[in-house]
């Protein structure tokens, strides 16, 4: 016979705690000014606007060659920052 084990997820209310994405999180951050054009070589500033084209593409700002969010995630497994807990946001009222 099996034993009933709670389940805590169900006691957070869905409202008092946001966890903010990592991808965001680092395109907020100064490290995202590595992300280099493999095309030109220009640095893409996302602090800018970039123009997204969908929801995993987005234009070069220099030459607007049309990237991919891969290259995101690839500077974000270069620097490890894959393996970083989130960041827990609390939300005020």
């Amino acid at each position: 016979m099996r034993e009933h084990v709670h389940d805590t997820r169900a006691d957070i209310a869905p409202s008092s705690v946001v966890f903010e994405s990592l991808t965001r999180r680092f395109l907020s951050s100064t490290m995202s000014h590595g992300i280099l054009c493999p095309r030109c070589g220009a640095s893409i500033d996302f602090h800018k606007a970039v123009e997204w084209h969908g929801p995993d593409h987005f234009s070069c700002t220099n030459c607007d060659q049309l990237l991919s969010k891969n290259l995101i995630l690839r500077a974000i497994n270069d620097l490890g920052l894959e393996h970083t807990k989130p960041r827990k946001i609390e939300r005020f009222r």
